[in-house]
């Protein structure tokens, strides 16, 4: 089971959806994937910030770009700051998905 949280973006108004695998594995991605499907996802490149110890992974989808952000720490973000749409969207199918349980945030603790 994968835990996740729709959330602002520290300081800004824009959601963001923070995952939260105990690893993010091949398993894990396998999963998210299968739920980016429902969005129509398709990779367009993979751009790899070795001084931020982060992998950013963008996508097009039938409602737009959108970004899968994961780190060393297993830390991984979708967003979208200029397509809010496609973060609701996302959220959503992972709601479908037993394997992903949502967690209620308090937004303002990222204000």
């Amino acid at each position: 089971m994968y835990r996740y949280r729709v959330r602002p973006e520290y300081g800004s108004g824009k959601l963001l959806i923070e995952l939260l695998p105990a690893s993010a594995d091949e398993a894990f991605f396998g999963e998210l994937l299968e739920v980016l499907k429902q969005v129509n996802a398709r990779m367009t490149d993979v751009c790899d910030l070795w001084v931020n110890a982060e992998v950013l992974l963008s996508f097009d989808s039938d409602l737009g770009s959108f970004l899968v952000s994961k780190d060393v720490w297993d830390s991984v973000f979708i967003m979208a700051s200029e397509n809010q749409p496609v973060v609701l969207k996302i959220a959503d199918a992972l709601g479908t998905y037993s394997q992903f349980q949502r967690e209620v945030v308090d937004f303002s603790e990222y204000t």
